[in-house]
């Protein structure tokens, strides 16, 4: 499945590669015969994935109950679907994205013994009497969430918040949580942004 993903392999491909995988490996054995069996195996294994479709030029995605039913973006108007219709007559998204939900990912880390032993090794590790090996064999550690406060002898919660970054334009896109291609690419602008598009390419310039 890792393989599809990375190098975008074609279903038939990756049918031919499971076949031969449950050929040469001694028999009996239960490894799948074909991609759509890995998937069924992978999904057992609590792995789920929601499959989103997504604007052509990614102005949006169909995700939201306000926009699951919508046929064409809000912002570019382009259509949803292709004009074709697959096999079984359902419409093909011209664009979709696969999200994996973190929390179920993190559940499946604590189930194998290894991953589990070394997300807990900060809480668990042992170090040498008055030697340091990380931050958490400090006292301060223990109670980083707490911060006392020397003007008024006492302790408080101690919130913090990002003010400010030096960051490239994708990864200040990431951060903001704005996409920064395309129609609607400046974060100040918004909806007010006025692109341009080059005559014989499809780039588009803010």
């Amino acid at each position: 499945m890792n393989w599809k993903t990375n190098y975008n392999i074609p279903e038939v491909l990756l049918d031919d590669i499971t076949h031969t995988f449950k050929t040469v490996l001694p028999l009996p054995n239960k490894t799948p015969e074909s991609y759509y069996e890995t998937k069924k195996l992978t999904r057992s294994l609590g792995f789920p994935c929601h499959k989103i479709d997504v604007c052509e030029d990614n102005c949006m995605l169909f995700w939201k109950e306000e926009d699951r039913g919508l046929v064409q973006c809000r912002f570019c108007g382009k259509a949803r679907y292709q004009s074709n219709v697959g096999r079984s007559g359902k419409k093909i998204p011209k664009q979709r994205m696969f999200y994996q939900p973190i929390a179920d990912r993190l559940k499946q880390l604590y189930q194998s013994k290894t991953t589990a032993s070394q997300l807990r090794w900060h809480a668990e590790h042992l170090s040498p009497e008055g030697e340091m090996h990380h931050p958490s064999d400090g006292k301060v550690w223990k109670h980083f969430q707490k911060t006392y406060n020397v003007s008024r002898k006492e302790n408080f919660k101690m919130r913090a918040a990002l003010m400010w970054t030096i960051s490239d334009f994708p990864a200040y896109g990431m951060l903001a949580g704005w996409m920064t291609h395309g129609r609607l690419a400046c974060l100040y602008c918004m909806d007010e942004t006025i692109g341009l598009v080059a005559k014989w390419k499809k780039t588009q310039l803010v």
